[in-house]
């Protein structure tokens, strides 16, 4: 008996692009260029600059995908991964990328670390705080989330 299997959109994107593709590759693009480059933008207040590291995101996303894993992983939350990390590696290399300043409303730790992928030591500088009392932190919003999902 032989089993059938059916393949998403996402396993079929990824199997042609890994192919080599390029059409594949440009819906690729044109599907998830735009939430890429908002995350990008966070981090970036040049534009020119912005719009370099979405193309170097794009690179590493392509030059990655044959290691991707569909049974693990979903396609953009890989991929934002990917655009964040380019930009951390680009800002360690030019100071016009900007971290928040620590006075912005939304810098808690929880946001920094878990949401904007900064290292503990990044996101301790940018509160102006220990890395100790940066985990203290994070750890008092995370009891106070979970208190506040269980009531």
């Amino acid at each position: 008996m032989t089993s059938v299997v059916i393949l998403s959109s996402q396993e079929k994107l990824v199997t042609a692009i890994r192919k080599g593709d390029l059409a594949s590759y440009s819906h690729l693009y044109d599907t998830y260029s735009e939430a890429l480059f908002g995350v990008i933008c966070r981090k970036c207040s040049n534009v020119k600059i912005a719009e370099e590291i979405l193309l170097q995101s794009f690179i590493k996303i392509r030059e990655g995908m044959s290691a991707f894993d569909n049974t693990k992983q979903h396609l953009l939350p890989w991929m934002l991964s990917i655009a964040r990390s380019v930009a951390i590696e680009v800002h360690k290399k030019n100071t016009e990328i900007q971290k928040p300043s620590s006075n912005v409303s939304g810098n808690t730790p929880l946001s920094l670390v878990y949401l904007d992928g900064y290292t503990l030591e990044e996101a301790a500088e940018i509160l102006k705080i220990s890395a100790k009392s940066l985990k203290i932190k994070l750890a008092n919003e995370i009891k106070q989330i979970s208190t506040a999902k269980n009531r």
